[in-house]
């Protein structure tokens, strides 16, 4: 029993050195762990043989496309990505586009909802945009009236008739029958500048007109002294109030020999006295 026991104790250290490590080794040997690498000198350090995958793989990369000349006006979805822009910020684009907008420099695109402002910053140099054109307040050219129009004597304008006032620019029917009308109504004219009274006539018509229109001075008088005050209020410069005031005036002092009598009661303004002056005869009956 004692032999037994002391074989085991020097024999089995033997056996396991010599077989049981052997075979742990060889299967050690033949398990490989793969290598990760921190950097690509762990990669020519540690495993060589990683290199080549590697390189492919960043040589297969998409590099982005570089910047070229654009319109922001025309430029598609698919252009419009490739430089970069986000889609929802050229359907924004778009949208403004398709409301008649111009993008007339990179401040103006900065302004659209989701453009990215340091991307338009990287493509301004890059843009383009159409040529400005004269716009039709800076072209210059002639009216189909003017164009066509021919030459036309200057007019008494105590005298023309409507149809005769059509021809002239800004002159339509309605205009035209309405500076008959006040002309007649207050007798006549003794100033071309009169017309500026007539209702509807802006300033810028009649500049257009009176090139072609002269006054010869020729109007009907109001016999002051003479008339009743229902017949004086029926003229447009009169009102009814101002009418009666004359007439009663005139009763007290027999008559009205000049303008100066009627402004003296300070019942009338000066510009009104002087409008009327030159329609007054002070004749006396």
């Amino acid at each position: 029993m004692l032999f037994i026991i002391l074989f085991c104790f020097l024999f089995i250290p033997h056996l396991w050195n010599t077989y049981f490590k052997s075979s742990l080794t060889t299967r050690t040997e033949q398990v490989t762990y793969p290598i990760i690498p921190s950097s690509q000198q762990d990669i020519k350090t540690k495993n060589p043989s990683l290199i080549s995958p590697l390189k492919n793989k960043v040589n297969t990369t998409t590099k982005p496309n570089l910047p070229y000349e654009f319109d922001p006006n025309t430029i598609q979805l698919s252009d419009a990505q490739k430089l970069g822009i986000p889609k929802h910020a050229f359907n924004n684009l778009s949208k403004y586009r398709n409301k008649g907008g111009t993008i007339k420099s990179a401040n103006d695109l900065n302004k659209i909802f989701g453009m990215p402002h340091e991307l338009v910053e990287s493509l301004t140099p890059y843009m383009v945009f159409p040529k400005k054109s004269k716009t039709p307040d800076t072209i210059s050219y002639t009216k189909p009236f003017e164009t066509n129009r021919p030459i036309i004597d200057k007019m008494n304008i105590n005298t023309v008739t409507a149809d005769e006032l059509i021809p002239l620019p800004g002159i339509a029917l309605k205009l035209s029958e309405r500076i008959i009308k006040y002309r007649n109504s207050i007798g006549g004219f003794h100033d071309i500048n009169q017309l500026k009274e007539v209702y509807g006539l802006p300033d810028s018509t009649f500049k257009k007109i009176s090139p072609y229109l002269f006054c010869d001075g020729n109007y009907t008088q109001i016999k002051i002294n003479a008339i009743d005050a229902e017949d004086l209020s029926e003229h447009p410069f009169f009102t009814k109030k101002q009418a009666q005031f004359i007439m009663n005036f005139r009763l007290q002092h027999e008559s009205i020999s000049s303008i100066e009598d009627l402004r003296n009661t300070n019942y009338f303004t000066n510009e009104w006295l002087d409008k009327i002056n030159k329609y007054l005869d002070y004749t006396k009956e």
